[in-house]
């Protein structure tokens, strides 16, 4: 690698640790479930917690200040590989069942708006 190209890398991962906090090279550094969130969802979660007083859905658990899962989807979705597990990882039913930064605006924190998700319609017909 040329070294202008070794300046240009460097200055762009500055710049996305600016946006989405230091990158995680190894999943033997997250200690918590807020290490696997990054700082843009964070500060989204900041304002919808200052928006909705209190979350919509009931099935939106958190772990942690910052990590939410659905707990409809993960309990879809557990099984052999995947499974609840009490810290961060990629195989957890937690992980794998975050909402998107959408989802999280537009259903999870909103009162009724939320009974339009998939995930809580499916949990209701069980």
């Amino acid at each position: 690698m040329k070294l202008k190209d070794t300046l240009s890398y460097l200055k762009y991962k500055k710049e996305l640790n600016i946006v989405y906090g230091s990158t995680i090279t190894s999943w033997d550094k997250v200690k918590t479930w807020d290490d696997v969130v990054p700082n843009e969802k964070k500060a989204l979660i900041d304002d919808l917690k200052d928006e909705f007083k209190e979350q919509g859905c009931p099935l939106l658990k958190k772990l942690d200040n910052y990590f939410y899962f659905c707990e409809s989807r993960a309990k879809r979705i557990e099984g052999e590989n995947i499974k609840f597990t009490d810290k961060p990882a990629l195989n957890s039913a937690q992980y794998n069942s975050q909402p998107d930064h959408f989802s999280l605006q537009l259903l999870c924190f909103q009162h009724e708006r939320h009974k339009l998700c998939i995930n809580f319609e499916l949990q209701k017909n069980n």
